[in-house]
């Protein structure tokens, strides 16, 4: 549960979705290897992301957990006809035992972008907004009328 101080903390606020993705992430310890993991972005915002990973192998879970842990963000934005690519950062990781391997969830601080990446997430996150208000806007009309002249 966000409380109020992690509320306060965020410079943008962060839109809920389901997009498929994959992290990279360079192992420098073990030379020039690169963890590539499956993952769902779960939530979105110009600064951050918050990630799934449904499977992740025992020997990488020490991995996840060192602090500040560069990475790569690589997703397909809707509307986009390329795969964006965000530095990030790993800011924090809930580690979960998953049925055969674990599983975590990760905040990721996003740190660099292409201008054209920063713009084409730009324009996708608006319209999740933009979408968002017009649906509190729908008035039922399905509902029959309440008639009050009795």
């Amino acid at each position: 549960m966000i409380g109020e101080s992690d509320i306060e903390r965020r410079r943008c606020s962060r839109s809920n979705v389901s997009l498929q993705a994959h992290l990279r992430i360079p192992l420098p310890e073990m030379g020039s290897a690169t963890l590539i993991l499956k993952a769902t972005v779960e939530s979105l915002s110009l600064a951050g992301a918050r990630v799934f990973v449904a499977a992740i192998k025992k020997v990488h879970t020490p991995v996840l957990l060192r602090q500040r842990r560069t990475c790569s963000l690589i997703l397909k934005i809707p509307g986009s006809e390329d795969q964006s690519v965000f530095a990030s950062e790993i800011s924090w990781v809930d580690l979960r035992a998953g049925r055969t391997r674990p599983c975590a969830y990760l905040g990721l601080e996003l740190v660099e972008m292409s201008d054209g990446d920063r713009q084409c997430l730009s324009r996708y996150l608006d319209s999740l907004l933009n979408k968002a208000a017009q649906t509190r806007r729908i008035v039922r009309t399905d509902l029959p009328s309440r008639d009050t002249s009795f």
